[in-house]
């Protein structure tokens, strides 16, 4: 079985460190990627519930889920109501 189709509860945490150590936060946040590149509220998601550093870790697993699908991955009422600076 390729490491992308694991639960996140057997890579994160296990494989992948939850900590905010560089070395150990962008292997977790690229499998985040690559697992949940279909559904990206998946992935932030088991991102958060893998604990950890998961607010730095998210930042970076949106970015890269949003360049990949566009705004539209994200549910439209994670959308509403922003505003721009």
């Amino acid at each position: 079985m390729r490491q992308a189709e694991l639960p996140p509860e057997r890579v994160l945490g296990r494989l992948y460190s939850t900590t905010c150590y560089l070395e150990d936060s962008l292997p977790a946040t690229f499998y985040l990627a690559l697992r949940y590149a279909a559904d990206a509220k998946e992935a932030l998601i088991a991102n958060t519930m893998a604990g950890g550093d998961n607010c730095h870790r998210g930042a970076a697993l949106g970015a890269l889920l949003g360049l990949n699908a566009g705004p539209s991955a994200f549910p439209e009422h994670w959308r509403t109501g922003l505003v721009e600076p």
